[in-house]
């Protein structure tokens, strides 16, 4: 789910290269001039480019002391506030802009009630964000993810479709030449099959490859390099290219998220991973020969954090030392499966004797899969480790925030797209406690 940032008032162009200057400047000019609250703003406005909220809160909040009426300036509030997960404080300022007649602030506060699992409410305030304004993209692709988690699939592929038009979308459009494909019978002619968004999303959406050959085109996948020595290894005769590299000819594109829509997916036609994915059986040696015997020992697999730059990620993921219980519990072999910085604090706590680091020296995912195969069990946040886990057929237990991603859906422990996985739920906003306390007793009971 994703809000517009808001400005206020006004909304300087500061280019990214440009905003730290621009904060040294502005900072002095507020200063100098305590009650102008255009400096205020553009100082605000400054923060929130760096992505720094919490001055860009105060910035903001200086305007509304000077001008406590001004709408934007609620709304840039507003979006400030959600940034940090200050739902609920955001909601008020949202409800602030639209009394004094902002009509942008539906958007925001429909995200801002979903993300509070106010999911009526915040149904009837996308829905009048779309009657104002019909072209608003943000409006759409956050109406579709409601949609999507609760369900009703059918109403939300085309909604889901809206991503394209909007500009700050994380996946850039591909603006090709060819025309999109819209499902028809394509024998003879070729496919461009193209990844966007995460990783987890290639993994999840990889599976309809079968489907889209049954219309007979020759395909040709376009992927992320650190998944093709896992996905090569899938029968078929497909192209695979990796993004960045020059694509042969083709005749028609279709990004791959978008291929449930196309099918008509819903939750009860989930096409299978068939076959599951499977590790490069030299990588399975490699790592086992790594790892060792377990002595007997269960042999479980985490990953607590995704990547920083996700949007949700403050929200997904945990610090390590939150699942400090799980690790303390014995007769159990921890590996971690987390790659990048987060990896790095095994060592900072001194876990090194309860966490073996395995994630850091991984080359791709054909590593992570062969360490999955080596596992009795997978531990893991929403992140790519799921869909991985899942796509392989492995046994996974997700620890799911309140409003979880969308392929999550609400109010069950199983998922469509993973028979394999166990959901498990937050029962509050930000409150991992439950749900690790749950880990804790049924590993237990392993």
């Amino acid at each position: 789910m994703r809000q517009r940032t808001g400005a206020a008032p006004g909304e300087p162009a500061v280019r990214h290269a440009d905003v730290a200057g621009a904060i040294e400047t502005l900072s002095s000019i507020a200063m100098a001039h305590p009650y102008l609250a255009e400096a205020h703003g553009m100082l605000g406005n400054a923060y929130a480019a760096a992505g720094e909220w919490e001055q860009a809160v105060s910035a903001f909040g200086r305007v509304l002391a000077i001008i406590p009426n001004l709408a934007v300036g609620h709304f840039a509030l507003g979006s400030a506030l959600a940034q940090l997960g200050r739902t609920s404080d955001a909601i008020t300022a949202f409800r602030g802009a639209l009394r004094l007649n902002y009509p942008p602030a539906h958007c925001n506060l429909g995200v801002a009630l979903l993300l509070s699992g106010e999911f009526d409410a915040a149904a009837d305030e996308l829905a009048k964000a779309i009657a104002i304004n019909p072209d608003d993209a943000v409006a759409h692709w956050n109406r579709a993810l409601l949609l999507l988690l609760r369900g009703d699939w059918a109403a939300a592929w085309p909604e889901y479709e809206w991503r394209w038009r909007w500009n700050q979308f994380p996946s850039r459009p591909r603006n090709f030449r060819q025309p999109q494909w819209q499902g028809e019978e394509m024998a003879g002619r070729t496919i461009l099959l193209h990844a966007e968004q995460g990783f987890g999303d290639t993994i999840q959406f990889i599976r309809y490859l079968p489907l889209v050959a049954a219309r007979g085109p020759k395909i040709v996948v376009e992927i992320q390099p650190e998944l093709l020595p896992l996905f090569r290894q899938l029968p078929g005769d497909q192209k695979w290219v990796c993004c960045g590299e020059v694509l042969p000819e083709f005749d028609r594109h279709c990004p791959l998220a978008s291929l449930p829509g196309l099918f008509g997916t819903t939750p009860q036609t989930i096409p299978r991973q068939s076959p599951p994915l499977r590790a490069d059986e030299q990588r399975i040696a490699f790592w086992r020969e790594r790892m060792g015997p377990t002595s007997g020992k269960l042999r479980v697999g985490i990953a607590w954090a995704g990547r920083t730059t996700f949007n949700g990620d403050r929200t997904r993921s945990l610090q390590l030392e939150q699942l400090r219980e799980v690790l303390a519990i014995g007769n159990i072999e921890f590996c971690s499966l987390q790659y990048g910085p987060p990896s790095q604090r095994i060592h900072d706590l001194g876990f090194d004797d309860r966490l073996i680091d395995l994630g850091s020296h991984f080359r791709d995912f054909a590593d992570t899969a062969a360490v999955m195969s080596l596992c009795d069990l997978i531990i893991t946040t929403d992140t790519s480790v799921p869909h991985l886990a899942g796509a392989m057929g492995r046994p996974v237990w997700v620890m799911l925030q309140y409003v979880p991603d969308w392929r999550w859906m609400l109010d069950r422990e199983d998922s469509p797209w993973y028979p394999t996985a166990r959901l498990m739920r937050q029962e509050s906003a930000g409150n991992w406690d439950l749900v690790v306390a749950r880990v804790v007793q049924s590993l237990s009971r392993l």
